[in-house]
């Protein structure tokens, strides 16, 4: 009597076991047509942020932009002060985005397609063309 209580026992568990399995698969399918359907309303904007020196700068607004829920990937590049980030538009904004850098102490503000940006290419440019006009 004591073993059929003990197979019992060890098959109920058994069965237990495989339930669960069935249902974590179902939740890790859900969150992937989640992901799916977030992939198809992201949106990357480029962020002009004045103020960075190094890459201590650039972890740092990685850092803090990161923190934000719907964020996808973050790029930031100290020499030509941009930060790119590519994120869910339906879960957070350019401007919540836009604020997050600002209150990590650097001014931010959306890059638009035709405004230049003062990288050290342009400068020697414009350093160049100053001297041949003389």
């Amino acid at each position: 009597m004591k073993n059929y209580f003990g197979i019992i026992i060890f098959c109920t568990l058994f069965i237990l076991a495989g339930c669960n399995k069935n249902g974590s698969k179902t939740e890790n399918s859900s969150a992937q047509n989640t992901e799916q359907n977030t992939d198809k309303n992201l949106q990357t904007v480029e962020f002009k942020c004045d103020g960075m020196t190094c890459t201590g700068c650039e972890e740092t607004i990685i850092k803090k932009v990161n923190k934000l829920d719907g964020i996808k990937d973050v790029k930031s590049d100290y020499k030509t002060k941009i930060t790119k980030v590519t994120f869910a538009s339906g879960i957070v904004s350019a401007a919540d985005i836009e604020n997050t850098i600002t209150k990590a102490g650097y001014h931010a503000e959306i890059n638009t397609p035709g405004t230049h940006t003062n990288s050290s290419t342009e400068q020697k440019e414009v350093s160049t063309e100053k001297k041949t006009k003389k």
